[in-house]
């Protein structure tokens, strides 16, 4: 089983534990980490290098990078600057021989309220058409997820099906929890796109009295421990092995004690 994390967890593990970069790498690699998922904005930094260094260091290797874009927007330069960098990112991942690029086609600012939904959807499939002509000969694999926002087109299962059958070459991510906060069965949704799915960030979560994002039903959710919320973790994990699923299994939970979840986290996904 390859399993994965957020390097901005590693990062925030470093902090709570009072360690270097280079302890928390060792750490999470000694408990079985063997990638990580990074932000454009780490790999197109000034401390890019260092972070390099670390991980080749401990034998990490950056298995996807995730990448924000302004597809949804009505200005066309915007559209076209924020296109260029996409690309750019896409070159760096392949320097640094990540298999997965994902894109996050639009941005909150890019859509007016659930009625222009469908509008920013149709821009974005433009978007994700040139960059998957841009790297169709390249060693990349561009994905999508389901994101957490569900006022953004690319939240839903439909939504997430229009996109993959109209962008060659596009595949998807399941995202276990995501679907919670558009108040779809995770299941369901599971089953609606199977075939499609190349990569798996691994959540669960609980209600809560307070959080940052509220569901579609105005419900506050956060991220727990696998198997102590409401995300069927243990049937989807069942479904993926059945399908035959053998690829990245990406550990999220971005709260606090990381050091303690990470070894939890594993032993749980290495039950399936």
């Amino acid at each position: 089983m390859k399993i994965s994390i957020f390097f901005s967890f590693l990062q925030k593990m470093a902090s709570e534990e009072n360690i270097s970069l280079d302890e928390a790498l060792a750490y999470a690699n000694k408990q079985g980490i063997t990638g990580v998922q990074m932000g454009h904005g780490e790999v197109m930094s000034r401390e890019a290098a260092t972070y390099e260094a670390a991980l080749k260091k401990t034998g990490i290797s950056i298995m996807c990078i995730h990448c924000g874009a302004r597809f949804g927007s009505e200005d066309q330069a915007l559209f076209q600057s924020s296109l260029e960098y996409v690309k750019a990112v896409c070159d760096k991942a392949i320097e640094l021989d990540a298999e997965f690029i994902m894109i996050l086609p639009v941005a909150l600012e890019d859509v007016n309220g659930e009625s222009d939904r469908q509008r920013a959807l149709l821009r974005s499939i433009e978007g994700l058409k040139i960059v998957a002509a841009y790297i169709q000969d390249k060693p990349l694999t561009m994905v999508i997820e389901n994101i957490s926002r569900y006022i953004l087109p690319y939240s839903t299962k439909g939504d997430l099906k229009t996109l993959v059958e109209q962008v060659p070459g596009l595949t998807l991510a399941l995202d276990m929890g995501n679907f919670r906060w558009a108040c779809e069965d995770p299941l369901e949704a599971y089953d609606h796109l199977s075939r499609w799915y190349t990569l798996v960030h691994a959540k669960d979560m609980g209600p809560t009295a307070e959080s940052n994002l509220k569901t579609r039903r105005g419900e506050c959710m956060i991220n727990v421990p696998f198997g102590q919320g409401e995300v069927p973790v243990s049937t989807l994990m069942e479904r993926l092995k059945e399908d035959g699923y053998r690829g990245w299994y990406v550990i999220e939970y971005s709260e606090d004690r990381v050091k303690t979840i990470i070894p939890e986290a594993i032993k749980y996904l290495r039950q399936f």
